[in-house]
């Protein structure tokens, strides 16, 4: 598997123009397409979909040929729970919301010395409180029209609606590459890989370990030694946690420098004559069982 490719996240980033400069210069890729321009593609049946495995996890996933801003193109799709789950608690938080923005307007215009409104201003306002979040699916309004300039609304849930959003459209990501030969498990794990960038960047913003601010240096070179010495230590982490990770133990980084920074060694010096050298000796404090493991099974490995 070629290690070399460019990972378009952003739904921003992937646009006609960006692919035909791709497609122009013959750069890898593996990209994301914004599933609401692909509804035919989410509703693909789940009992289409084919498990396979991705790193540690087995992922539901559907591989197609499609024509994408005039070409052929390799797609997958998968299933996530993580982001539908996320997709559904936003969708929640924004039903509640625009539901009290309609309530709102509702007291408005029932209010006896509201000013008289136009239909076609009321309908541009409510239009405007649905947009975004895939409300306007869901919430259904009734404009009634009372005479004389007065209006009432009220509004419904269209429960078909919700259920196909946070069952059917919720979770699905759909990505494409020009890397027609790999595997779907291949493309999913490249389209992945961006997150462990993403993870390096958290972890040199991360005050307490890694982090390369702030800074208590003025000039280029020492900046320079700086975040050098951070990246050394950065990768000596990483290396660090990929060793425990292979030894059974299931903990972020953060998580095990934080536990092996409760090790600490003592140092004992014994003055046994007068004209004798003291003698030191090193000694580890006492540890809970669980930490002493940590411990002693890294101390065994060639990091």
């Amino acid at each position: 598997m070629n290690h070399r490719w460019v990972v378009l996240d952003a739904y921003g980033s992937n646009t006609k123009k960006n692919f035909t400069e791709l497609d122009t210069s013959e750069v890898p890729y593996v990209a994301s397409l914004s599933p609401a321009y692909h509804e035919d593609l989410v509703n693909i049946p789940f009992s289409e979909y084919t498990p396979v495995e991705v790193g540690e996890k087995e992922v539901s996933c559907y591989r197609i040929e499609k024509e994408v801003w005039g070409k052929n193109r390799t797609l997958v799709l998968y299933v996530s729970e993580r982001l539908r789950e996320g997709q559904t608690r936003g969708l929640h938080q924004a039903l509640d919301k625009k539901q009290q923005q309609l309530q709102e307007l509702k007291d408005k215009l029932n209010n006896p010395r509201a000013h008289k409104r136009k239909k076609e201003a009321l309908e541009r306002e409510i239009n405007g409180i649905l947009k975004g979040e895939q409300c306007d699916r869901i919430l259904k309004v009734t404009l009634h029209e009372k005479g004389n300039g007065r209006f009432d609304l009220d509004w419904t849930c269209d429960l078909l609606a919700y259920q196909w959003l946070t069952q059917v459209y919720f979770g699905k990501r759909i990505i494409t590459t020009s890397r027609n030969e790999w595997t779907d498990a291949e493309i999913i794990a490249a389209y992945q890989g961006q997150h462990h960038v993403e993870q390096v960047f958290k972890h040199l913003k991360n005050p307490f370990h890694h982090a390369v601010t702030p800074q208590f240096h003025w000039t280029d070179q020492k900046i320079k030694v700086h975040t050098f010495i951070c990246l050394i230590g950065l990768l000596l982490s990483q290396l660090l946690w990929k060793q425990a990770k292979e030894a059974g133990y299931r903990m972020n980084v953060e998580t095990l420098l934080d536990r092996l920074s409760e090790v600490r060694l003592a140092e004992i010096w014994t003055v046994r004559d007068l004209k004798g050298k003291p003698q030191k000796e090193e000694q580890l404090e006492d540890m809970d069982v669980e930490l002493d493991n940590l411990y002693h099974t890294l101390a065994k490995k060639d990091i």
